[in-house]
C-alpha cells in the first residue's frame, strides 16, 4: 500500500471519527438543553418558578456549556424574588459533574426580611462545583469587588462593598459512613459599609464552620430544606467568625440549631478586643463589652468575653437585649 493510499485512509478514518464525535456532541447538547428546560418547567409555579431567557448550549467540540441571557427566579413560599443578567456554566464532556460557572451582575433582590430594593453587583463572580448523586463534593465561589446597595421604602439608602470575597464548602473529611457534615469557610477583604449600626472601613472577615447533618440533594424549597435539617438533628458548629480592622476585632463562636418552628436558636461566646489606635464600630463594641463581659485573652491578645444567645426569637448579649432574631422563613 502506497503512502498516498495510507494518507487517504487516515483522512477517511479521521473524518469518520470526527463525524461520529460531532453526532455524539450534538446529541449530548440536545439532552442537556432538554434536561435544563424540563427542570425549569417541573418547578411548582405555586411555590417556585425559574425562568431562563434565551438558553444557549455551546462548547463544541470537547465541552458543554449553558448560557442564560437573563434569569428570573420567584420563590413564592419564601416571598423572595431575584432577577439578574447572564448566567454561564460549562463542563468538560468527559467530566459532567465538575461545573465551572460565572454570573454577570447586577442582580435585583426583594425579600420580606428587608423591605425595599436590594441590588447586588460585582466586577467578577466565578465558581466551581463538583457533585455526586446526592451531595456536593466541593463548592468554591470567588467574587471580585462585590457590592450590595439597599434602598429603603422611605428613600434612604446604604451600601456594603468588598474588595474580594471567597466561599468554600466540602464534606468533612473522615466522617462516619452515612453522615453528611459539610465544612464551610468564608473570607472577605477590605470591607466598607455605611450601615448606620455598624459602619466599617477596611475591615476583614474570616469565618469557619461545620454544618452537621446537611440535607442531601435534591432537597426542595428553603422551608423543606430547613425542616429536613431540623428533623435530622442538624446543627451549625461555628468555630470562628472574626471581623477585624486596624483598631479592633470581634469573634463569635458557638453552636446554633433550629427549633420546631424553624427559628434559629443557640449559644455562643463573643470575644472583642481593641488592637490599635483609632475609633470604629469594633472599638465601640469592645468598649460596650467591658460593661457586660469578663476579661479574657486569645492568642496573646487581651480583651473581653460575653455570652451571646438566641432564644425564643430574641438575641441577647449577657443581660443586654439586642432585639428580635432574624427569621430564616416566614
Amino acid at each position: 500500500m502506497g503512502i498516498n493510499t495510507k494518507i487517504k485512509w487516515l483522512i477517511v478514518v479521521v473524518a469518520i471519527l470526527f463525524a461520529g464525535w460531532t453526532g455524539i456532541w450534538f446529541y449530548a447538547a440536545s439532552l442537556l438543553k432538554s434536561e435544563i428546560e424540563a427542570r425549569l418547567v417541573s418547578h411548582n409555579p405555586d411555590h417556585r418558578q425559574i425562568t431562563c431567557v434565551k438558553l444557549d448550549i455551546g462548547g463544541f467540540p470537547f465541552r458543554l456549556s449553558a448560557h442564560c441571557q437573563s434569569v428570573d427566579m420567584q420563590f413564592r413560599q419564601e416571598q423572595v424574588s431575584i432577577q439578574g443578567k447572564g448566567l454561564f456554566a460549562i463542563a468538560q464532556i468527559y467530566a459532567p459533574r465538575h461545573i465551572l460557572f460565572e454570573a454577570e451582575g447586577p442582580f435585583q433582590i426583594s425579600s420580606p426580611v428587608t423591605p425595599g430594593k436590594i441590588t447586588a453587583s460585582w466586577s467578577g463572580l466565578q465558581g466551581s462545583l463538583r457533585f455526586s448523586d446526592q451531595r456536593i463534593e466541593r463548592l468554591s465561589v470567588v467574587a471580585t469587588e462585590p457590592r450590595v446597595d439597599y434602598s429603603a421604602p422611605d428613600g434612604t439608602g446604604r451600601h456594603t462593598e468588598i474588595k474580594a470575597l471567597e466561599f468554600h464548602a466540602r464534606p468533612t473529611p473522615e466522617q462516619p459512613a452515612g453522615s453528611n457534615d459539610i465544612d464551610i469557610a468564608l473570607s472577605a477583604e477590605a470591607i466598607r459599609s455605611t450601615e448606620p449600626f455598624a459602619p466599617l472601613q477596611n475591615a476583614r472577615l474570616n469565618m469557619q464552620a461545620q454544618i452537621k447533618a446537611a440535607p442531601r440533594l435534591p432537597a426542595g424549597s428553603l422551608p423543606q430544606i430547613l425542616r429536613i435539617w431540623h428533623d435530622a438533628g442538624g446543627q451549625l458548629e461555628l468555630s470562628k467568625a472574626t471581623l477585624s480592622d486596624d483598631s479592633g476585632l470581634a469573634d463569635l463562636s458557638g453552636t446554633f440549631l433550629l427549633d420546631p418552628e424553624l427559628a434559629l436558636n443557640g449559644r455562643g461566646t463573643l470575644f472583642t478586643a481593641i488592637t490599635g489606635a483609632g475609633a470604629s464600630a469594633l472599638t465601640q463594641l469592645s468598649a460596650l463589652m467591658t460593661f457586660l463581659g469578663d476579661g479574657a485573652e486569645r492568642d496573646g491578645q487581651p480583651g473581653t468575653e460575653a455570652e451571646f444567645r438566641i432564644e425564643n426569637g430574641r438575641m441577647t448579649l449577657e443581660t443586654l437585649d439586642l432585639g428580635p432574631a432574624p427569621r430564616l422563613v416566614r
